[in-house]
Order: C-alpha cells, then sequence, then structure tokens
C-alpha cells in the first residue's frame, strides 16, 4: 500500500535505516534541507545509514531543494506580472 504524498507544511517522520525516530521534519527552506542533509552525511559517517540509504535520502531532499527553488521563481515570476 502506497503513502499519500505530505501536502506543503506537513511534518514528515524521520527514518533512519527503517527505525522510525521520534523528531518530525519540516523541510519547506534551504535551510531545513541542508541541515537535513548534514544530518544524513554525519550518519553515513557513522555507520548508521548504508550507502543505498545514503543515496536515497540524498536524491530525495535535493529533489525536495529543486522544488523549493521552483517554487520561489514562480513566487517571484507572479509578483513580477503584476507589478505590470
Amino acid at each position: 500500500m502506497t503513502k499519500a504524498q505530505p501536502i506543503e507544511g506537513e511534518l514528515i517522520p524521520a527514518q533512519t535505516g527503517g527505525m522510525r525516530q521520534s523528531r518530525h521534519l519540516r523541510l519547506t527552506s534551504a535551510r531545513a534541507l541542508r541541515r537535513e542533509l548534514a544530518a544524513v552525511y554525519a550518519q553515513f559517517r557513522n555507520g548508521a545509514l548504508s550507502s543505498e540509504q545514503t543515496k536515497t535520502s540524498v536524491y530525495v531532499l535535493r529533489t525536495l531543494g529543486e522544488m523549493l527553488r521552483l517554487d520561489e521563481i514562480e513566487s517571484r515570476l507572479a509578483a513580477l506580472e503584476q507589478k505590470q
């Protein structure tokens, strides 16, 4: 069964090595994504994540970062179009 995709601003439970943690992530800013990337890297360096888990996490976080960037560009473009 596939879980529904999170909506913007929804808290996403963090997972490490398949074990659910009690903290929640709010990945709605570049700063939050950068911190989570650093945490993933640290977990990998400490042996808590496999190479495959790390690759998957980094891919998802980078994709979220790209979506944040596109959202910002769309917002700025809409603001410019309203001024004209």
